[in-house]
């Protein structure tokens, strides 16, 4: 309200005035009546854990081996899915189809696609066609909006257009050979590995030498020794993989990882970035995701049938066990990754230029562009990112279960949830957010049907709303 006065009319016939209640009044009373909510969710549900511990121990820990591997999964999709809404201010439904198309690539290189699929005849050399040049004409897309106004400027307008045109058809040309000739993904994949590997060390040893108080002579002795180290692991790693069999699958989880990053950079260049142009409403990109997502579920569903596909199992079938529960190896090994995959994304956030160019953007897009930064590049990089969070999670579920063509919508809502629980923006709140959805989730089925999951997260976003509507960690 404003402040004024209020006229009032006694039973006595006079006339008198009585203040309102103020707006600070209103905020405090609903502040308190928050706090007491919260506290009575949180001392109820603690009770409850506390009695479910009491009364099985063992079958407490076990779900929360489990919850902290759902955790997991919805975490590293709430990171994808917060940092794309960051950029982008819109609700991407297009990232549901990630996590499938992950998982297909990976069914595509580890199964004969021509024993399956009608479309690729002739030992693959239909897709390898398809596949080779839609991968070329997304690089050269992805290249013309990222690296060519910075090749233009340096190098003028012909260089900078046949370095993308070189480019985009060796890549062009090395994905075609990799699905025409997946019986020999290992030899195809060794020297690429290798390059990789060394950059990667190389990158991330000199992201490390920077956090190091050092003078300039030992900053450069130190990246010329990590320079060394890393080509030479790289080398030792592109022999092993060379000579190494039954390696498939874990390529073709590289494979589809990179292959979902570069969906997610076509999506964004080729088609929402238009939609969400100045001026037009959020709904116009949403309403263009939504269609791309259910074009790419047709196209999955027409080539690789709509019908549920499993993976072979990866580091064996025998879990784990740990004080009476089990545990898969390959569980583990996920929420490692998830761990290490965090932890090097805090760092880029922190400590390189793309991460001061993601936050400033995040911060105030109409700013970043004023300043010069190149959003349109660097929004596709987020896609790009939040695509192989996706793509990750996709495999993980591919590999413990099975998926399908419509696999990631239920992933997208569970991360769409972590990431509102969280804190929306914050990748703290987001990882944090995915590890309390899953625990509740677990525990709240303790004595119904597992089939409740979807009603407990929708019930629990309702009660973040309610309670704690900024998350967790709401973003500063």
């Amino acid at each position: 309200m404003d402040g004024t006065k209020v006229k009032s009319q006694p039973l006595d016939g006079y006339v008198t005035y009585q203040e309102p209640i103020s707006d600070s009044s209103t905020h405090s009373a609903l502040t308190n009546m928050r706090s007491v909510g919260a506290g009575v969710v949180i001392i109820a549900t603690g009770l409850y854990l506390i009695f479910l511990a009491i009364e099985s121990p063992r079958a407490f820990f076990q779900v929360f081996l489990d919850s902290v591997i759902d955790g997991s999964v919805y975490g590293l999709v709430a990171i994808g899915f917060g940092l794309m809404y960051s950029t982008v201010r819109f609700f991407d439904i297009s990232y549901a189809i990630m996590p499938a198309a992950s998982a297909f690539a990976v069914f595509y290189f580890n199964q004969r696609a021509s024993r399956f699929v009608s479309v690729f005849v002739v030992g693959g050399s239909v897709s390898a066609i398809v596949v080779g040049t839609g991968i070329g004409l997304i690089v050269a897309l992805n290249l013309s909006i990222c690296a060519y106004p910075a090749l233009r400027s340096r190098l003028g307008s012909l260089p900078a257009q046949g370095i993308i045109a070189v480019t985009s058809l060796i890549l062009g040309l090395y994905s075609g050979a990799l699905f025409l000739y997946p019986d020999q993904l290992e030899k195809l994949v060794a020297p690429v590995a290798g390059l990789v590997i060394a950059a990667s060390i190389v990158t991330l040893g000199s992201l490390a030498v920077r956090c190091v108080p050092a003078s300039q002579n030992a900053a450069r002795l130190l990246f010329s020794l990590l320079a060394i180290v890393g080509l030479g692991i790289g080398v030792w790693c592109g022999v092993l993989l060379y000579g190494a069999m039954g390696a498939k699958l874990y390529i073709g989880w590289v494979l589809g990882i990179a292959l979902s990053g570069l969906l997610g950079m076509l999506f964004y260049g080729g088609l929402l970035r238009y939609l969400s142009r100045e001026g037009r409403s959020l709904l116009v990109p949403m309403v263009g995701s939504l269609g791309i997502y259910m074009a790419m579920v047709a196209l999955f569903s027409i080539i690789f049938t709509p019908n549920v596909k499993s993976l072979p199992v990866p580091f064996g079938s025998d879990s784990i066990a740990i004080a009476g529960a089990y545990i898969k190896p390959f569980s583990l090994f996920f929420i490692a990754v998830v761990i290490v995959f965090f932890a090097g994304f805090v760092l880029v956030l922190k400590k390189t230029t793309l991460g001061k160019e993601i936050r400033a953007i995040a911060d105030d897009r109409e700013l970043a562009m004023t300043v010069g930064i190149n959003v349109s590049a660097v929004t596709m990089i987020v896609f790009a990112i939040g695509a192989c969070c996706g793509a990750m999670a996709g495999i993980f579920v591919a590999q413990d279960t099975a998926f399908k063509p419509t696999t990631g919508l239920q992933l997208l809502f569970q991360g769409w949830v972590a990431s509102v629980v969280g804190g929306l923006g914050n990748i703290y709140g987001a990882l944090a957010g995915g590890l309390l959805l899953g625990l509740l989730e677990n525990y709240a089925i303790w004595y119904v049907p597992s089939e409740w999951k979807n009603s407990i997260a929708f019930g629990m976003l309702i009660v973040f709303a309610l309670l704690w509507p900024k998350g967790l960690l709401p973003r500063r």
